[in-house]
C-alpha cells in the first residue's frame, strides 16, 4: 500500500449491540461525500475520510419504519418503505458527511486565528451535542427543492414533451363513441384513462415518454460526473461495490481482495432507475393518454406501485444474480453503472472497508493502517487523537 499508514486514526460512535445477522446476510450501503455508508438490518455506519487523513466514523441504529413494524417488511409493501427509509438514512448519512467537512473548516479557521483569540473562538465555534456549521433550515430547503426539482424533471417533464412530440387530441376525446353516453360509468373511465392502451397514438406516446425520461436521466448523470467532487462520489460508490462483492464472494474483506473484484453490483439503486423506467412504462401504457390535467397527477401516483414493483424486481436480480435469464435482464442496469461508478483508490477502499466492519462482525478493521478508539455516541462528527494502545 502506497499510503503512510500512521497518519490515519478514526473515532468510532458506540450503539448498542446488534441484534443479530441480517436475513440473507445482506449489506448495502451507498457513497457519501469522501466516504461510505454500510448496513444491515439493525444499524448503519457512515465512514468519512478527512483531508488530514484520519477517518471519521458514525455508527447508529437503524430507527426506521420498517424496522419498527414488522408488516412494513411485507413483500410489496416492503418496495415503498423500504425506498422511504434508504431516502432517510442516504440524508442522514450525507449530511453527516457534509458536517465532517464543515467542522475540519471550522478547525482550519481556528488554527488560523491569533493565539490570544484562539480560547474565544474555541468556545464560539466548538460544536457540543450537535455540529454547527451547515445551517439545518437550509439543508432542507435544498432537500425540499431538490425533490420538486426531481419529480418535475424525471417525471412531469417526460410526459409533457411526448404530448408535444406526438400531436393530436387526448385520447379521450378520440375514444368517445356514439354508443356510450357521456354520463355512462364506462365513458366516466373512457375520459380517465384516456381510452386504455388501445386508444390512437397512445402507445407511442408512452414510448416517446419512457424514451425522453431515460434520456433525461442518463443525460444529468453524464452531466454531474463532469463535476470533480462528483467523480469523487462515484469512486467511493465504486469502493462501496468492491467490498460488498468481496464479502459476498467468501473471500477476506482487504484491500488488497477488494481490488480483483468489480465497481458493478446487481443490487445497486441505479439499475433500479431502469427498471424503474420500464414498469413505469407498461403501467403508463395501461392506463392510455388522457388530457394533461388528469395525466400528470396519474404519473406521480403511479410513482408508489412502481416502486413497489421495481423492489420486488431488483431484490430477485440480486438473489438470482447467477440465473442466465436475471443477468440477461439486469445487463442493462448493470451497464448503467459504468457511469455512477469509477474506479477508486486503495485509501477509498480502506474507508469502505471502516464502513462495512462496523456492522459486520466477520469483517476486521484493516489494524495495519488505523488506530481505533471508542467513545459514547454522540452526533458530533469531529475526530478525536487516538489513544495510545
Amino acid at each position: 500500500m502506497s499510503e503512510n499508514p500512521g497518519s490515519r486514526q478514526a473515532d468510532e460512535r458506540a450503539v448498542p449491540a446488534p441484534h443479530g445477522e441480517p436475513e440473507d446476510g445482506y449489506y448495502g450501503g451507498q457513497a457519501v461525500l469522501e466516504g461510505v455508508m454500510m448496513r444491515n438490518r439493525h444499524e448503519y455506519a457512515t465512514a468519512v475520510r478527512r483531508m488530514d487523513g484520519r477517518i471519521v466514523l458514525q455508527k447508529r441504529p437503524v430507527e426506521t419504519f420498517t424496522a419498527r413494524h414488522r408488516w412494513a417488511r411485507w413483500p410489496l409493501i416492503r418496495g415503498f418503505f423500504g425506498f422511504i427509509d434508504a431516502f432517510v438514512l442516504g440524508y442522514r448519512s450525507l449530511d453527516f458527511s457534509a458536517q465532517v467537512a464543515v467542522n475540519e473548516e471550522q478547525e482550519r479557521l481556528r488554527a488560523a486565528k491569533p493565539a490570544q483569540d484562539a480560547d474565544r473562538s474555541e468556545a464560539e465555534e466548538r460544536p457540543s451535542q450537535e455540529p454547527k456549521g451547515f445551517p439545518r433550515f437550509l439543508m432542507y430547503a435544498t432537500l425540499t427543492l431538490s425533490i420538486c426539482l426531481g419529480l418535475g424533471l424525471f417525471a412531469v417533464l417526460p410526459t409533457l414533451v411526448a404530448g408535444w412530440t406526438i400531436p393530436g387530441p387526448p385520447a379521450a376525446v378520440t375514444s368517445q363513441t356514439a354508443d356510450q353516453p357521456s354520463g355512462t360509468p364506462s365513458s366516466w373511465l373512457k375520459r380517465v384513462t384516456g381510452g386504455g392502451p388501445t386508444a390512437p397514438k397512445s402507445t407511442a406516446r408512452n414510448v416517446v415518454e419512457g424514451g425522453v425520461r431515460l434520456v433525461v436521466i442518463i443525460g444529468y448523470m453524464l452531466g454531474i460526473s463532469l463535476m470533480k467532487q462528483i467523480r469523487r462520489v462515484f469512486q467511493y460508490h465504486g469502493a462501496e461495490h468492491k467490498v460488498i462483492n468481496t464479502f459476498e464472494a467468501g473471500e477476506e474483506v482487504t484491500v488488497t481482495n477488494a481490488r480483483r473484484f468489480s465497481t458493478i453490483h446487481p443490487r445497486c439503486g441505479t439499475g433500479f432507475i431502469l427498471i424503474v423506467i420500464a414498469v413505469k412504462l407498461i403501467a403508463g401504457w395501461a392506463l392510455g393518454w388522457p388530457v394533461w390535467w388528469i395525466r400528470v397527477p396519474l404519473r406521480l401516483l403511479l410513482l408508489v406501485p412502481v416502486a413497489m414493483i421495481s423492489y420486488e424486481l431488483l431484490r430477485l436480480g440480486g438473489k438470482y444474480r447467477h440465473s442466465l435469464f436475471t443477468r440477461v435482464l439486469i445487463a442493462p442496469g448493470m451497464a448503467l453503472q459504468k457511469i455512477t461508478t469509477r474506479e477508486p483508490d486503495n485509501r477509498m477502499l480502506e474507508v469502505a472497508i471502516h464502513a462495512l466492519a462496523a456492522v459486520c462482525p466477520t469483517v476486521s478493521v484493516p489494524q495495519q493502517s488505523i488506530r481505533e478508539v471508542s467513545t459514547p455516541q454522540a452526533a458530533s462528527p469531529e475526530a478525536q487523537p487516538a489513544s495510545s494502545t
